[in-house]
């Protein structure tokens, strides 16, 4: 079997042989691809908008796996690419579980590629060490401007916040801009309202002010559009620099022949609505509408197939096995966010702000 790391060297398949041998490190197969999804974009427009005015935050709420690790990668590669001067740092707020300022301090320190040496330092001192390096690594980037992105934000504690903000005061004193990005479930709420218990709402003004829904797919305008990324060359390729979309390899005799996974949108989109009746309104997760279109790519795989290689009915097959309907009502409440779907922004002049700045 191929190793992933030769991908780089890796031609398209010119028989069913060797389609096989290139299946199992295809990004479909392994999972591993970041389409730029309609809530992608527009999540990224916004946080991209609040970077440029120098905004303090920029938090998101979304349910249980639509997608909100593969945003924050996203952005942060947006980030790199429009803004490449200011300093992007990342924090999983799972993994801090912070028992004292220390602790918090010095894995910020670390996410700033600090190495701590032996030894330990007290509460001050890790706080002004995280703070003098983000300081440092920014006036490095020749910018005054940090963004921390925050995974799983509404893990974080009370004391954590604290902290937190502790560092971008600090950082603050060196006239540098702080914007937290955040992203969690609806754990953000519970925090929001110990917050607000505990008299806190300055941590609320400073870390979640103006909370934003991250939404799944919302209409089949919007499926389509991540069907069509799946025949885009231009979005994603495989194997790398070949020229051939993510579709072509489990197809390529009926894409020659004009196939596209965006012809069957219609009977994708029909198999999540049934799947979700009686709600008419409703969102698909990004890891449903990926689980599905994956098994539709990887179990119609023919080298040879001329014709249409996917019929209308496996697709009811692909969704069931995504497991969309188990979630409704478990993980996901189709009606708590009715009142958001179908309500996609247009694109924003984000892009064009940040390049200015």
């Amino acid at each position: 079997m191929q190793d992933a790391s030769t991908a780089a060297n890796l031609t398209p398949p010119t028989s069913v042989a060797e389609q096989l041998a290139l299946c199992p490190i295809h990004p479909v197969v392994r999972r591993q691809y970041n389409l730029p999804t309609s809530p992608l974009k527009q999540a990224g427009d916004e946080v991209l908008m609040r970077v440029a005015r120098r905004q303090a935050a920029c938090p998101f709420m979304g349910d249980s796996r639509f997608g909100k690790t593969c945003a924050l990668n996203y952005i942060e590669a947006e980030l790199h690419e429009v803004m490449p001067a200011v300093l992007v740092v990342k924090l999983v707020a799972a993994s801090l579980r912070s028992r004292s300022s220390c602790t918090f301090h010095d894995h910020l320190f670390s996410a700033c590629g600090g190495h701590i040496g032996p030894g330990r330092a007290d509460g001050s001192r890790s706080l002004r060490r995280a703070a003098h390096r983000l300081v440092v690594q920014a006036h490095d980037n020749g910018s005054d401007q940090v963004v921390i992105l925050v995974d799983e934000f509404g893990r974080l504690t009370v004391d954590e916040l604290t902290y937190l903000a502790d560092v971008t005061n600090l950082v603050q004193e060196h006239h540098i801009r702080t914007t937290t990005v955040a992203f969690g479930s609806c754990e953000i709420e519970m925090l929001r309202d110990t917050l607000r218990l505990c008299g806190r709402t300055d941590l609320i003004g400073r870390f979640m002010s103006g909370v934003m829904q991250f939404q799944g797919l919302c209409s089949e305008a919007e499926l389509t559009e991540v069907m069509q990324a799946y025949d885009d060359p231009d979005i994603a390729q495989f194997p790398p620099g070949s020229g051939w979309s993510l579709t072509r390899f489990f197809w390529p005799t009926a894409w020659d022949a004009g196939h596209r996974l965006s012809h069957h949108c219609k009977h994708a989109w029909k198999a999540f609505a049934d799947a979700a009746r009686p709600e008419k309104l409703f969102q698909i997760g990004a890891e449903y509408w990926s689980l599905a279109i994956e098994h539709v790519l990887t179990t119609t795989m023919n080298f040879h197939l001329p014709t249409n290689p996917a019929s209308a009915e496996i697709w009811p097959q692909a969704v069931e096995q995504s497991g969309f309907a188990h979630t409704l009502g478990v993980t996901y409440f189709p009606s708590r966010s009715s009142s958001t779907a179908n309500s996609r922004k247009p694109p924003s002049e984000a892009h064009k702000h940040a390049e200015q700045e």
